[in-house]
């Protein structure tokens, strides 16, 4: 997942219906988001109690550093 802020990777995983809600155990969850270190060690301990692996990858640059 490669969303713009927090907030974005919070909905997407811990909403009604996320990945934590729909995804099966066992799902590994790369996160390439450029998000605070508290909300990446918030998603990695719900990962654990969904049975999936949370591993925070940011990248830097947006999309122009990703295609270098």
């Amino acid at each position: 997942m490669a969303l713009p802020a927090t907030k974005h990777c919070k909905a997407a995983l811990m909403s009604d219906g996320g990945i934590f809600d729909s995804a099966k155990k066992g799902t590994y969850i790369l996160d390439t988001s450029t998000i605070s270190p508290i909300g990446a060690k918030e998603f990695n301990t719900a990962s654990k109690k969904h049975g999936m692996l949370y591993i925070d990858s940011p990248m830097s640059g947006g999309t122009a550093g990703a295609r270098l």
